[in-house]
């Protein structure tokens, strides 16, 4: 059954409806989640495609709560998280969290991109963002960083965890652990701690 409730909200969000009713119909208050200041302001009606045809309109973010995590071929910091990545997407997976990757290199072919997703083994769905307007949206820098949304509104911005430093150097075992502290803190109708955090992890090449 969460499988099926899971693959039930993705088509709710590549159609739009579904997630239209879901956000008429739900009568329960929103617990009270910090604003990142200076969020770009957003055109909330981007569409997407993933690797498989599917359509996403970015105005059904409303009423869910998505993780965006951004991603490359070739970063280092953003392929060594894809373990950490795929964890969470597990532990989540009764939570109604719905998770994607995004490709915001400019350049990035649906071949490279589905290449890459079967060598990580990547199961969410992955968006070709080529002409960056979801980067630009939601604020995202770096490849390696997530981006936590919550009926529309970004309530965490950064870094997975802090095993990587700013020097570059790599951590055997992280000691912070915001994206998922944020995703418990959603979960448990909390406000959440930390809403943005500094990432270590390769820029995203926004066009000029």
């Amino acid at each position: 059954m969460p499988a099926l409730r899971s693959t039930i909200l993705r088509l709710g969000m590549g159609l739009c409806l579904l997630s239209l009713i879901v956000s008429a119909s739900r009568g329960k208050e929103k617990p009270a989640l910090p604003k990142i200041p200076e969020l770009a302001e957003p055109e909330k009606n981007i569409l997407l495609s993933d690797l498989q045809g599917t359509t996403y309109n970015t105005i059904c973010f409303k009423g869910h709560t998505v993780v965006l995590v951004f991603i490359g071929l070739e970063c280092p910091v953003a392929n060594a998280y894809v373990p950490e990545v795929q964890a969470q997407i597990a532990a989540t997976k009764d939570q109604n969290i719905i998770w994607f990757g995004v490709h915001s290199e400019p350049g990035v072919t649906k071949e490279a991109a589905t290449k890459h997703a079967a060598e990580y083994k990547l199961t969410m769905p992955i968006l070709l963002d080529g002409e960056q307007k979801l980067a630009a949206m939601v604020g995202a820098k770096k490849l390696g960083q997530v981006v936590v949304i919550q009926d529309m509104q970004v309530v965490y911005r950064g870094r997975i965890d802090d095993r990587w430093a700013a020097n570059g150097k790599r951590r055997d075992e992280p000691s912070t652990h915001e994206l998922q502290d944020a995703l418990t803190a959603i979960t448990k109708k909390q406000s959440i701690a930390v809403s943005e955090t500094e990432s270590y992890g390769c820029p995203i090449p926004f066009k000029k």
